[in-house]
């Protein structure tokens, strides 16, 4: 006889292969942003004491407000890695 919690791991497992976990690039991050941001501004305007994002949702959606005004079409995953890049080196908020 199968035990219910036998049925419940082989279920785990078959399932596995459908279930994706979506980790931000840095990497890609950089080079996004390298290719497309540099032209308007330059890290500086990201080290100031008196910039106006303060958290990592403002600054995911300053990311895409920068893509969308320049028409950059970039996929929500490239805002992702945009963010999670200047996140890592300049903001610095939890990303919990």
């Amino acid at each position: 006889m199968i035990s219910w919690v036998s049925t419940l791991l082989f279920l785990c497992l078959l399932m596995a292969p459908l279930v994706t976990i979506q980790a931000e690039d840095i990497n890609v991050g950089q080079e996004l942003h390298q290719k497309n941001c540099l032209s308007c501004h330059q890290t500086k305007i990201y080290e100031r004491t008196d910039r106006t994002v303060k958290t990592l949702k403002h600054l995911r959606s300053q990311v895409l407000f920068c893509a969308v005004n320049n028409d950059i079409e970039w996929f929500d995953e490239e805002i992702d890695d945009v963010t999670a890049y200047l996140n890592t080196f300049y903001y610095l908020f939890d990303m919990k």
